[in-house]
């Protein structure tokens, strides 16, 4: 199964303005407005990311913010089988957003990435990954930092939220 981490950029308004459905289908692409660029995702590596940074930096609580930090944004029910049933999305405030990317900006990311190796491996073994972690997969992290880096960093100037979402 693959598991994909979207992020999109809002005006920081947006957060109170704006049920979870709306800025879901902001986030999906279904609804297009001028005041937002397109979202960005990666690919199978945002449990790693997030374990890289919170690894790398545990004292630093904007660690926790890029990926799967925020206030949790829910819509929608309980269904007594399925469990929640509906739209839950983390939200960044713009403060957030201003501290997840001073964050990464200052954040030796390839370093990090070299100095974890051996401990992205055996997560990645953890999280039942079909194959072993290698430096394609290195590379492929590194790539995903920095452009996670550069959306944040231009949401930061913008005075812009950041919504995000997985699909699993």
């Amino acid at each position: 199964m693959s598991v994909r981490y979207y992020w999109q950029r809002v005006p920081g308004d947006w957060l109170g303005s704006k049920s979870p459905r709306q800025l879901w289908d902001v986030l999906m692409g279904r609804v297009t407005d001028d005041a937002v660029p397109r979202a960005i995702s990666v690919q199978s590596s945002c449990s790693l990311m997030h374990y890289l940074l919170a690894t790398a930096a545990p004292d630093d609580p904007a660690a926790e913010l890029p990926l799967f930090g925020g206030g949790l944004l829910r819509e929608g029910a309980e269904h007594p089988e399925y469990g929640f049933v509906g739209v839950e999305l983390f939200a960044l405030t713009p403060d957030d957003v201003r501290s997840a990317a001073d964050f990464l900006e200052r954040a030796p990311l390839e370093q990090w990435v070299a100095e974890h190796d051996p401990l992205l491996r055996e997560r990645a073994r953890e999280l039942g990954f079909s194959g072993a972690f290698n430096q394609d997969w290195a590379d492929y992290l590194v790539e995903n930092l920095l452009a996670v880096s550069s959306y944040f960093r231009e949401a930061a100037k913008a005075g812009h939220a950041v919504v995000s979402w997985q699909n699993a």
